[in-house]
């Protein structure tokens, strides 16, 4: 018995089912949205007024009272989507492989703000920490999964029997649910967290200020994903030009038909001027501050990514063992049983590293507030001053209801995080936009019916995430991405408190 080479192949691989957990998260934070509801002057200069607005605009310290506290925190939400990922892309030789995700949208919660501040006559010094930008994922897969393989290899067969060889013609049907274990796992992100000190002095209406910020980045993130097939079954084997008959053969398939993994880390941090001024008219209010960040370094990079996907079938390894009817045979019938044994799948793999130091360049921001009695909006940018750098656009509106006791608020926030390649193209990393409402309570400090005699403003902010509302468009960008359904429009709903002390 002789073994002969393939004459032709055909594969075509298909999602048959998948059943399991699959689910990727996208995790972020937006401190900005949360603070611009509890206390809208956190974010628009021109409503920046004591420590709340040290981020916003420096000039807020000319208006300080002689001593302020404030802390804010917040409850994180989260959005489930659903849809089709196509793992692997269809070929000329194979079909696609799908797995059924459910995507979440995660807003993290925890401290938002803390600030404290001293004011010497006109001249007022605070010191703050934001909650940093954070960006990240959650993944979590562990399923099975069926693959719908179908082959048509052309074999000659040389059986000796009788002093004779029987030289048979076959077509090997390979026709299979072939099964497919998908496991993966991630976790981690980047962030970047900013400590500030800031002052400013205050001449009647108007305020001008200046701070000095310093930006903490920190990042740790893995991921892989991969698909692996152990399946053991039986073809058929049909013979032709002359000879009938059938012939069984069991075949073993043992490969892993996708794997993706990626790891990085990194730290580092960088320095930012600003400058401010605020001009309070009480009917008409205008704000601006500009901030100016210096190059730096993100040292201890270590990143990596490697990505394997089938890109043909597996290598035909021909007959290893085979037994028919020698009876049959001098019939011109070729019936019996056979082994076939298969190589790896043919792949396209690639293998990327990254190690060392980044220089990144500057930036400059520029926000701009303007505020009336009963309405108020804000708008900035923060352009890089180079490629592979981080952008951001934003903008919020708000309305106020001022009552005797409490200040009741209507409005919106939106910002458009980016990074920018080589090339000068703008990759999104985070996106938010929020419709909200915000209440503050003007009252006085007391404990177990005690008043201590410290005035002090509770704050309140809901606001729920207009993402489900987007994602269908934002989807559509994503040619991986196919039967797309969208969260429902309150799963996005978080809440923020407030408090700022002053005396």
């Amino acid at each position: 018995m002789k073994k002969i080479t393939v004459v032709s192949l055909l594969l075509m691989a298909g999602l048959s089912h998948a059943q399991g957990l699959y689910e990727l998260s996208l995790v972020n934070t937006s401190p900005q949205s949360s603070l611009f509801f509890l206390e809208p002057g956190s974010q628009d200069p021109s409503g920046a007024k004591g420590i709340f607005g040290l981020f916003s605009n420096p000039a807020s310290m000319g208006f300080m009272h002689r001593y302020e506290g404030a802390l804010a925190f917040g409850i994180g939400s989260k959005s489930k989507f659903s849809f089709q990922y196509t793992a692997v892309e269809s070929t000329e030789d194979h079909g696609a492989i799908t797995l059924p995700i459910d995507f979440y949208y995660k807003e993290k919660g925890g401290l938002n703000f803390i600030g404290a501040g001293y004011s010497f006559g006109p001249l007022g010094v605070g010191v703050g920490i934001l909650q940093g930008d954070y960006a990240g994922l959650d993944l979590k897969i562990n399923g099975d999964a069926a693959v719908d393989l179908d082959y048509q290899i052309e074999d000659t067969i040389y059986y000796d029997y009788d002093q004779d060889t029987a030289v048979i013609p076959v077509t090997w049907n390979l026709t299979v649910r072939c099964s497919l274990e998908v496991t993966g796992r991630g976790k981690g992100g980047i962030s970047s967290t900013p400590l500030m000190l800031g002052a400013g002095m205050g001449f009647g209406p108007l305020g001008i200020g200046i701070g000095l910020k310093y930006y903490k980045f920190s990042g740790d993130l893995n991921s892989y994903i991969s698909g692996v097939t152990e399946t053991r079954t039986a073809i058929m084997g049909i013979p032709h030009s002359g000879w009938e008959g059938a012939i069984t053969a069991d075949v073993g398939l043992s490969d892993t038909l996708f794997f993706n993994d990626f790891g990085a880390n990194l730290s580092g941090g960088r320095t930012a001027f600003l400058v401010g001024a605020l001009l309070d008219l009480r009917v008409f209010r205008i704000g601006l501050s500009f901030e100016k960040g210096f190059s730096s370094r993100i040292k201890d990079i270590n990143a990596g990514y490697t990505t394997i996907n089938i890109s043909g079938g597996p290598e035909y390894g021909g007959i290893d063992s085979i037994i028919l009817d020698e009876d049959s045979l001098r019939a011109g019938r070729a019936v019996g049983n056979a082994y076939i044994s298969y190589g790896d799948f043919e792949k396209d793999t690639t293998i990327n590293e990254i190690s060392g130091q980044l220089k990144i360049p500057g930036y400059s921001e520029v926000r701009l507030g303007v505020g009336f009695p009963f309405f108020n909006f804000y708008g900035g940018a923060i352009f890089p001053s180079g490629n592979k750098e981080i952008g951001a656009f934003y903008l919020g509106t708000m309305a106020s209801f001022p009552l005797p006791l409490v200040t009741l608020r209507l409005g919106t926030h939106n910002r458009f995080d980016y990074a920018k390649d080589g090339a000068g193209k703008l990759i999104p990393y985070r996106f938010s936009s929020n419709l909200g409402i915000g209440a503050t309570l003007k009252t006085n400090l007391g404990f177990l019916g005690k008043n201590f005699g410290f005035p002090a403003e509770f704050s309140l902010g809901i606001r729920t995430s207009l993402l489900p509302l987007l994602s269908g468009t934002i989807s559509s960008e994503f040619e991986d991405i196919e039967d797309f359904k969208r969260a429902n429009l309150l799963s996005g709903t978080s809440f923020n408190l407030g408090i700022r002390v002053f005396m």
